[in-house]
């Protein structure tokens, strides 16, 4: 039916779920959806740790998030004028969230923030059409950090660009 387990922040929606709470160890059936601080995949099915942090899902797609943080600091050099009263403080901490829309056969977690990816395609465009995307055999991409991908194809607008054996994008912006 409609079966939801949380557990430390994370939620998994599925028709059946079944998992041991004494490990962690379970699988989800049917209309997988897995959110997760802006994180939300969903795919037919799933294996997951839920303690380790870890699993599998199968013909999967969602968009993976996370908080950046910057620093920002107003110029006030010369001819510039400090900021108003109540404007943003110097060295005061921004956050944006960063989203990377990513579809796969096969998408692994094997850690907070890196995952594996087969039959893959990767984005940061919002749509049906995205304006660019990758799409590859296989994707290794750690949020925050960089995707190294194999035999990938760049595409702007569905149409095929050019062909990279290997390459890597960085994912730290």
């Amino acid at each position: 039916g409609n079966v939801v387990v949380s557990y430390e922040g994370k939620t998994i929606h599925a028709d059946r779920l079944v998992v041991n709470t004494d490990t962690g160890i379970g699988e989800a059936d049917g209309h997988v959806v897995i959110t997760d601080e802006g994180t939300r995949l969903t795919a037919d099915r799933s294996k997951f740790n839920l303690k380790a942090h870890q699993g599998k899902l199968y013909n999967a797609k969602g968009v993976l998030a996370r908080k950046a943080a910057g620093v920002m600091t107003p110029n006030t050099g010369a001819g510039m004028t400090p900021p108003p009263p109540g404007g943003i403080p110097a060295n005061s901490v921004a956050t944006q969230k960063v989203e990377y829309y990513v579809e796969g056969k096969e998408l692994v977690k094997l850690g907070e923030n890196h995952y594996k990816a087969s039959q893959a395609s990767l984005t940061t465009c919002k749509g049906k059409l995205p304006d660019w995307m990758i799409q590859a055999e296989s994707v290794d991409m750690k949020v925050g950090d960089r995707a190294l991908f194999k035999n990938g194809a760049v595409k702007i607008r569905d149409v095929p660009v050019f062909y990279l054996p290997i390459g890597y994008v960085p994912l730290d912006q």
